[in-house]
């Protein structure tokens, strides 16, 4: 049988470190559930609008986060329209002290992809966060969205094809 303890996907009492189902990987491991399904955000024209806990985690920081090895966060976003002016976007953990990571959205393009390299703050990891908020951190005219796709949270530094959270298939 096979199931998540927390720390790793087990199979006959043996810890997995990939599991492709149809020919997919999707055990890599993405923290961050649901990430098949794009989220989008629309803009109410105004400064500091968030898209909250919308990317949850399979479980709070505190029970798998830490603060001696770097993650990264990656996705790609895509606009209805293209900005005048370039855009601060900011990821958040969805908890006091609110550890953020900034990011350009720039002007005059209507897609791209993002990548953060992470280290997370010990007080960060024992405010137990159960997700990441998205939030536009500079005007967007009213109407226009972004949307969030191929979310991707893991372990390490290097890039990889985005893949589910096991979670998500088992």
């Amino acid at each position: 049988m096979t199931t998540i303890n927390g720390k790793a996907l087990v199979n006959d009492s043996k810890p997995l470190d990939r599991v492709y189902s149809n020919g997919q990987l999707v055990y890599g491991r993405n923290y961050i559930l649901d990430t098949a399904n794009p989220k989008t955000q629309t803009s109410n024209g105004g400064d500091n609008q968030d898209l909250y806990d919308e990317a949850k985690f399979f479980k709070s920081l505190d029970q798998w986060g830490k603060s001696d090895i770097k993650y990264i966060i990656s996705f790609d976003w895509k606009l209805k329209d293209s900005l005048a002016n370039d855009m601060n976007l900011l990821v958040i953990f969805n908890q006091s002290p609110w550890q953020n990571f900034t990011t350009i959205i720039p002007a005059n393009k209507l897609n791209g992809h993002v990548e953060i390299i992470v280290s997370l703050w010990d007080t960060m990891i024992s405010a137990k966060p159960t997700s990441l908020t998205f939030r536009i951190n500079s005007q967007m005219v009213s109407g226009n969205t972004i949307t969030y796709s191929n979310l991707f949270m893991k372990s390490g530094t290097i890039t990889t094809d985005w893949t589910p959270a096991p979670e998500d298939y088992i």
